[in-house]
């Protein structure tokens, strides 16, 4: 790569030199080739970076690539929803309530619903109330257990709430 820039430079130097004496204007092609060559000369000559010694010029496009990788993958690769720590969709709502604007959109989602492992919540258009099938009146709630020196409430298991659970109909 570096004679393709070599002899590159030396092609754009003697056109430009030839051209003189028939079109002078040619000479202007050297406010954007000369800023260049010497860019690539300096990349030649300097020791610190054998990619931009191998590939004058070329090697400063890898360099701004790989700075900019993260908003390209952010914007061109990843979806709405895959984003870590937080999804475009998280943060999106977090800068829309920064700006004390609406963070809800209307109709509907963009989440895949029919996937595996999706989880919602039906709601009844007609639900029995308790003992409406026979069952015995029962507060179908978890019970908690009482704060113990400060820790977090825990649920009690209800072998009788699964059996009566099991029973009656009520719950389908």
């Amino acid at each position: 790569m570096r004679t393709f820039f070599l002899l590159t430079t030396v092609v754009i130097l003697a056109i430009n030199v030839v051209s003189f004496f028939y079109l002078p204007e040619v000479l202007w092609s050297m406010v954007i080739f000369g800023p260049l060559i010497l860019l690539g000369l300096h990349d030649i000559t300097q020791k610190s970076h054998s990619i931009l010694r191998n590939f004058p010029v070329l090697g400063h496009m890898r360099f701004l690539l790989e700075e900019i990788r993260p908003e390209i993958y952010q914007y061109f690769v990843e979806s709405d929803t895959s984003g870590r720590p937080f999804s475009r969709e998280q943060r999106s709502v977090v800068y829309a309530r920064a700006k004390n604007t609406r963070d809800t959109i209307p109709f509907g989602t963009v989440e895949d619903v029919y996937e595996t492992g999706y989880e919602w919540v039906n709601h009844s258009l007609s639900p029995k109330k308790n003992g409406a099938c026979g069952c015995a009146s029962h507060d179908w709630r978890p019970r908690l257990q009482a704060t113990i020196f400060g820790q977090p409430p825990q649920y009690i298991s209800n072998e009788l709430w699964l059996t009566e659970q099991k029973r009656c109909d009520c719950t389908q």
